[in-house]
């Protein structure tokens, strides 16, 4: 686990009031910054299963074409 003191936790809060589309307040925090640099592949070796969350959501999956 990285823990960066100047970065903000993600978060999603939904709202689904009757009779209304659902409303997604969104802060993307860290996810903005998180990069294939900050995985661990020795540790990954050792994980029965890794979750990489919502990458549509993680800057770095889409820019630059997600190089």
């Amino acid at each position: 686990m990285i823990i960066d003191q100047r970065a903000t936790t993600s978060y999603t809060v939904i709202i689904n009031p009757p009779g209304v589309d659902l409303i997604f307040l969104h802060h993307p925090g860290t996810n903005d910054a998180f990069c294939a640099a900050d995985i661990d592949y020795a540790k990954l070796n050792e994980a029965a299963l890794f979750h990489f969350g919502y990458p549509p959501l993680m800057r770095q999956m889409y820019t630059a074409d997600g190089s």
